[in-house]
């Protein structure tokens, strides 16, 4: 048994509380982990609801349905593009 390890044995010991090891996940990975996911589904829920207006503004610009699905791809880019600058900023 190596001396860190019987250090740690002993912290924990004596103080009563048991000491993450390094490799163990800590509480800001999950709150991390939760804060993309709801970013993820908030991103997926709105290019769903750019989808559903597709036939909607195929009809009203007299656009060819390719023209139409362009739409949707320009739209999640420019949302990327906008969230990644916006993160860049935050630095």
């Amino acid at each position: 048994m190596s001396l860190g390890k019987l250090t740690t044995m002993a912290i924990e010991h004596s103080v009563g509380v048991a000491v993450p090891s390094p490799g163990a996940p800590g509480p800001s990975r999950h709150l991390i982990f939760s804060i993309v996911a709801v970013g993820l589904f908030m991103s997926s829920i709105d290019s769903t609801i750019v989808a559903t207006a597709l036939p909607a503004i195929h009809t009203s610009l007299h656009a060819t349905i390719n023209w139409a699905g362009w739409t949707l791809t320009v739209y999640s880019l420019g949302i990327g593009h906008r969230a990644a600058h916006r993160r860049e900023d935050q630095r």
